[in-house]
């Protein structure tokens, strides 16, 4: 219905950390609730108070924001933070992203690959690109070879998820 606060924000990781105890919230993943980059001003301001002194003083290396890769704010998110960036991925033909990710008309995969290889992310910075598997879908040896191909030369990872069936869905898991 709307977009969250920062103070929302971070109510949920305090809330996260009394639900934790007596462990730590020791890791932070900004995703299921939304695209983080539509909402930039209220993350990049929660991402502030949970790395800064005056705040939680986390590591922005045990951050990471998932998105879809909303242009040109996954732009300002990679130049005005320092925490993990993860891009879903979900095909690296445009066709089938287009299907499983219909912001790709809006937002190509293969623009955000080269908008993120401007930028060093080097070091404990980690950049990731989801890719959740589906049966006779994306799983093909085509599929490996061209995502090798699209981010050659990029330091990054390449996460294998694993896809969830569930009732009304076409869609399976590979094997």
């Amino acid at each position: 219905i709307r977009n969250l606060r920062p103070g929302e924000i971070l109510g949920q990781v305090r809330a996260a950390q009394a639900e934790a105890q007596p462990a730590a919230v020791t890791n932070i993943v900004f995703m299921g609730m939304g695209e983080p980059l539509n909402n930039l001003d209220a993350v990049l301001r929660s991402l502030e108070i949970l790395t800064s002194a005056y705040g939680y003083s986390m590591s922005p290396r045990r951050i990471t924001v998932s998105t879809i890769g909303i242009m040109p704010a996954l732009n300002q998110l990679v130049e005005k933070s320092e925490c993990n960036l993860a891009i879903s991925l979900q095909s690296p033909f445009e066709d089938e992203r287009r299907y499983l990710v219909p912001l790709e008309k809006k937002y190509p995969i293969k623009q955000i690959v080269e908008s993120l290889r401007k930028y060093n992310i080097r070091g404990q910075r980690r950049l990731s690109f989801e890719y959740i598997m589906f049966k006779q879908l994306n799983d093909t040896k085509a599929h490996a070879n061209e995502i090798a191909r699209m981010l050659n030369g990029i330091k990054c990872r390449v996460n294998l998820i694993r896809f969830h069936s569930f009732k009304g869905s076409e869609l399976e898991s590979s094997d």
